[in-house]
């Protein structure tokens, strides 16, 4: 897909729709194709996740039976896992306008491409009818789907994550055991690489931190 890049003021979120901008919005009001979504906080895992739907939900060619990803991409909203600590204010509101903003664009499906948001998922599924995926829960059945007989999973994830236990929760519905890393291990080497891809930095460094986790 070539995607036009429409220019967007400090705090605006960010829009890509094949070559829709977000001035264009009225327009994809009218039937048509269903559209994909993604809701996230920062430019680059927003990025990632638009590249991700469109490789695997548009068909070769494109066409008109291509689906259209429309991504809100706000830097502004607060920080999940300080929120979560209790160092900085909710996010939520501030979510909940994304999932309206894509609701509006006619998105038949949300997925937002940050573990740590999703716990605020039951509070924004209230606020909307479009389904909103959950990304924890799918992550671990695509485990025991790839590894059935696998009875334990590790997870590099956020303080907040880990804080809230969304993994754990959703771990023990689904029946493996979940492993986290050693706190020291968290504060050296798991925030330290999740920092280095959220600011766009040394993912190079990133990468080295995670085998590092891996052996920890």
């Amino acid at each position: 897909m070539r995607v036009r890049r429409s220019k967007v003021r400090r705090g605006e979120p960010t829009s890509t729709t094949g070559s829709v901008s977000p001035d264009d919005l009225p327009s994809i009001h009218r039937p048509g194709q269903g559209s994909r979504a993604g809701l996230g906080s920062r430019h680059i895992p927003a990025a990632q996740c638009s590249d991700g739907v469109t490789k695997r939900v548009t068909p070769r060619g494109h066409g008109p039976d291509g689906h259209r990803p429309l991504i809100w991409a706000d830097p502004t909203v607060p920080d999940r896992t300080e929120a979560l600590l209790g160092r900085g204010p909710s996010p939520l509101s501030a979510m909940v306008t994304g999932v309206s903003w894509l609701a509006e664009g006619r998105a038949t499906c949300v997925a937002m491409p940050c573990n740590t948001a999703h716990a605020y998922l039951d509070a924004l599924r209230a606020h909307t009818d479009v389904p909103i995926l959950d990304m924890v829960s799918a992550a671990l059945e695509a485990c025991r789907s790839l590894r059935p007989s696998v009875d334990r999973i590790g997870i590099l994830d956020t303080e907040g994550a880990r804080l809230t236990r969304l993994y754990d929760v959703t771990g023990a519905r689904l029946d493996p055991h979940i492993i986290h890393v050693r706190p020291a291990t968290q504060t050296h080497h798991v925030n330290r690489a999740i920092a280095d891809v959220k600011q766009g930095g040394d993912t190079a460094r990133a990468r080295r931190e995670r085998h590092r986790c891996g052996r920890r």
